[in-house]
Formats: structure tokens, sequence, C-alpha cells
């Protein structure tokens, strides 16, 4: 059973920008597990409501890669036997363009036009809700399912949504239980250590020589190898590198 601790120190977060494009669907394994935040982000305009109608085909297209991305975190970013916390990683619909579509009414009908078309999905019930949204009812009235913001800075004042939702991401991240395993502190010297290193990639003896200066094993009846094994598992769920245990790719470790 793993050991918690409440260290009451500040949570360091690593931000990764997934591939869009469905040349690298196929690799969604390697990089998606339980251990983090997904932030989905769309644009507004396309799913606007466009009396013209111009932007139907976008809509179509936003809603199905919406409803892709959601199926695949669905699928790679369930939780592991004996985690405690929730079935799957937490996941944030952030839409941009506030700037061209900025009435609330208009966010309520994207609100009201995602929960219907997405709501299929077994993702949809891990999608953070935006508690403050402000809807077509007014501000704090049942809040929204994504988080509208304008990225474009206006005079020198960022948008408030967004200062919400890196809040949000804060708090979705302390709530879950691997930040605050307790591990070796060798364990934390090795990745120390990994992170000086410049280049891209290192070999698992290499890798394991470093370990074995940092005072790995420490768990009595455990091997060098096998003890290395586990901490460059949790190391590659936490994205900080990249390990494979197959027979093929278990002498590489990735680390840019």
């Amino acid at each position: 059973m793993p050991r918690y601790a409440e260290s009451g120190e500040p949570v360091k977060l690593t931000l990764l920008d997934h591939a869009g494009q469905d040349i690298f669907y196929t690799l969604h394994h390697l990089f998606i597990s339980r251990f983090g935040v997904y932030v989905v982000v769309f644009n507004m305009a396309w799913l606007w409501d466009d009396p013209s109608n111009k932007q139907q085909k976008k809509a179509d297209e936003s809603l199905s890669f919406l409803r892709f991305w959601l199926n695949s975190i669905f699928v790679h970013a369930q939780s592991p036997l004996g985690y405690a916390g929730r079935a799957v990683a937490p996941i944030i619909l952030v839409g941009t363009h506030k700037d061209v579509v900025s009435n609330p009414v208009d966010h309520s009908s994207i609100h009201d036009l995602l929960c219907r078309e997405l709501k299929h999905s077994p993702a949809w019930r891990f999608v953070v809700q935006f508690k403050e949204g402000e809807t077509r009812e007014g501000p704090n009235r049942g809040g929204l399912c994504f988080f509208p913001v304008a990225c474009k800075r206006q005079r020198g004042a960022q948008d408030a949504v967004l200062q919400q939702l890196r809040v949000y991401i804060q708090k979705q991240v302390i709530a879950e239980q691997y930040v605050k395993y307790m591990v070796p502190l060798e364990w934390i010297r090795v990745m120390d250590r990994l992170q000086q290193v410049k280049d891209k990639f290192a070999s698992f003896d290499s890798v394991a020589r470093i370990a074995q200066e940092c005072g790995v094993p420490t768990v009595p009846g455990l091997s060098l190898e096998n003890e290395l094994a586990l901490l460059l598992k949790l190391l590659s769920e936490y994205g900080l590198l990249m390990h494979h245990s197959e027979p093929s790719l278990r002498n590489l470790v990735i680390l840019d």
C-alpha cells in the first residue's frame, strides 16, 4: 500500500503540449496517464450559434475533436488498481476567443450544446465544472461545463477567468493522492541528478550507476535493477522522463 505525506510544500507542475494532429493519435498511450490534469481547448467561435450557419462544418469538426479527446483520455488516464482517488484523471474544457464570443448568453448556449453532444462520452462525468461561470441567468447560477477565456491581454490586464482556471488546476492537482506519495529520499536524489544530465537520452546502465551512487537500492531484498525499474516507472507516469520495460526498449531512458 502506498504511504502518503502532508508536507505543505508547493506543488510544481510540468506543462505538456500534446500535438492535436491525427498522425500523433497512436502515441497517446505513451504520454497520457492517470497522473495529470488534462486541459482540452476549443474555439468558442466555432460553436457559436451563427444565424447564417456558416460555422456548421467547423462546429461538427470541433465537437468530433472534443469527443475524440475525451474518449482518449478516458481510455488512457484511468486509475491503477488500488488508487484511492477518482477513476479517471480530471478533464478541464477551455473555450478560447472570448474577445469574439463575450456574451454570457452565448456561453450558456455553448454549455448546453456541449452537454447535449458530449454527455454520452464515458469521460463526461470527469469534466470539471466551472461553478463560478456566468450564465444567461447571471453569475453563480449553476456555472458552466467549460472556462471561457480571452487569451489576448487587453490594456495590460489578463482575463479573470484565466486566473480562476489556474486556481482550479492547482486545486485538482493538490487533491490527488499521487502528489502525496512518500518515496525514498534516494529516489529524489536520482531524479535531481537526471535533470542535470544534458543529453536527451541515457542508457539504463548509466542511470543504474547514478542510482547506485545515490544509495539505491533502498529496499532490503530488492535488486538495484528492479528498484530502478519502479523508480523509472513512477517518473514516466509523472511525465518527467520516458522509459518502457519492454525488452526491446528497456535500455533506453529518454530524458528530454
